[in-house]
């Protein structure tokens, strides 16, 4: 199934849950048009809405899609405290590609808890006066 129904398909399905998730996005390799016939869905949802809830709604979605979909749910604090921490895993899915379901992308990248770049809102380092003296 094409990228688009898998966001449709998801979409659909987590519908009823979009007051209790801020965002849900679809990572890895269906994200940047990797996938192969065996990929899963990698899905990122975060908020307040737990995985029993979710189960009957994304076991749907996996009948539709005939993929598995393995979610990663992270509440918003859970998701702010682990970004401040420098969390690689979080890092690198906000640095890569990502195909939203629910959530607006630019609040997401614009949120407090996750300055995008932000080595590049850093100062950057003093440059270094000549001593006069070389090191060989």
């Amino acid at each position: 199934m094409k990228t688009a129904g898998v966001v449709d398909t998801l979409r659909e399905v987590l519908s009823r849950f979009a007051k209790r998730i801020d965002w849900a996005f679809v990572y890895g390799s269906m994200a940047r048009a990797e996938e192969l016939v065996s990929s899963d869905v990698d899905l990122m949802l975060i908020g307040q809405v737990g995985l029993a809830d979710l189960t009957p709604a994304l076991r749907r979605a996996e009948g539709r899609l005939g993929r598995a979909v393995n979610p990663t749910l992270y509440t918003q604090e859970e998701f702010t405290t682990k970004l401040h921490a420098g969390h690689h895993f979080l890092k690198t899915v906000l640095d890569r590609e990502k195909l939203f379901i629910l959530g607006d992308p630019h609040k997401l990248v614009a949120a407090p808890h996750h300055p995008p770049g932000a080595a590049t809102h850093a100062k950057p380092p003093r440059a270094r006066r000549p001593t006069g003296r070389h090191r060989a």
